[in-house]
């Protein structure tokens, strides 16, 4: 089966972003895009325009001392949407924790527009990163 061209840039976004390849997924993002980010945490909150969406995804490593990652395990798009199911795991404050959550995603021309990410789990995620 081949794999939708929106998956294919699923994919190349969440590389990038495990490589710390910022300037790369910067340039999968449009400037005025916006990323929810679920839960009553430090990382929680609507996220407006790309460069807080990039400061976001840095506070994963800052707050996790550079131990988060995220497993993608499954991702289904469409000509305009996207959802990823994934397996994050972190370690912070000594209490290592893993996860499973995933993001729906829009998506224009190539380029997110839109995200809800989602944990299975949100209070054991809130405890975690609070």
């Amino acid at each position: 089966m081949v794999e939708h061209p929106d998956a294919a840039i699923i994919r190349r976004g969440y590389e990038a972003f495990l490589k710390g390849d910022m300037p790369a997924l910067d340039k999968l993002i449009t400037s005025d895009a916006v990323w929810h980010s679920p839960g009553k945490n430090p990382i929680s909150g609507d996220y407006q325009g790309r460069d807080a969406i990039m400061e976001y995804f840095t506070k994963f490593a800052t707050l996790s001392q550079g131990t988060f990652q995220t497993e993608l395990k499954v991702i289904f798009a469409d000509d305009n949407r996207g959802v990823v199911l994934t397996r994050d795991t972190a370690s912070r404050n000594g209490k290592t924790m893993s996860w499973d959550g995933g993001v729906i995603l829009h998506l224009c021309e190539g380029k997110l527009t839109e995200a809800w990410a989602f944990n299975l789990d949100q209070y054991a995620v809130d405890e975690f990163w609070a």
